[in-house]
């Protein structure tokens, strides 16, 4: 997601330190993950209707970071921790195996050939993601683009991930929340995508047919 730069967004972020996850402090609740919260309507609904877990967001554009973290702020809720990192470098700021549901919605798709290696089905972040996961965790994967939701289904089937669904005209479930992207592409009409896959690492298959 792309932002114009905030002057406060700096200041803001080092006045609420308390917010920014640290793997080192022991937590007892289960943890979820958001990578690329942007402006943070997701995780927030995400965590007002699911206090037993911890969720972590993680945004790499810092005026987009200071946004969703001062409406957390204003909004006093507990139970959500942020990382202002690009997403290759979680394994530096997360504990393997800590943590319960990945969440990737509506992920940069990063159309060009030469940027492949950005996308968050990519196998270089896929990687990352199970190293990272519990054994037997669950990913959410949600697009507006027909190719990315391709490419990610392509990648879980090679890696011999759990497809639980597989949604190509999804419709908004119960106990899924809508980010600012998403409510803005419904309104247009726009197909959504997902797939909820679930990742038994004993059952992992090699990346010999993974698109790279």
């Amino acid at each position: 997601m792309r932002g114009r730069n905030k002057k406060w967004a700096k200041e803001f972020i080092l006045e609420h330190q308390e917010l920014i996850y640290n793997k080192n402090i022991i937590n007892d609740k289960s943890l979820t993950l958001e990578v690329g919260i942007g402006k943070g309507d997701f995780i927030i609904a995400n965590a007002k209707n699911n206090l037993d877990y911890l969720h972590i967001g993680v945004e790499i554009n810092e005026s987009i970071f200071a946004i969703a973290m001062k409406k957390i702020v204003n909004e006093n809720i507990a139970n959500i921790k942020l990382i202002n990192c690009p997403a290759m470098n979680l394994l530096e700021y997360v504990n393997e195996n800590s943590i319960s549901k990945i969440y990737l919605n509506f992920s940069d798709p990063w159309p060009q050939n030469g940027y492949r290696k950005r996308r968050l089905v990519h196998p270089l972040h896929l990687e990352i993601f199970e190293k990272l996961i519990i054994d037997g965790g669950m990913l959410y994967f949600k697009t507006d683009n027909l190719g990315l939701f391709e490419m990610g289904i392509r990648n879980f089937k090679i890696r011999n991930y759990e497809i639980l669904s597989e949604s190509y005209d999804y419709q908004l479930e119960n106990d899924d929340y809508m980010t600012e992207y998403e409510n803005k592409f419904r309104s247009l009409n726009m197909k959504i995508y997902r797939a909820v896959v679930k990742i038994n690492k004993e059952n992992l298959k090699s990346w010999n047919d993974a698109i790279k």
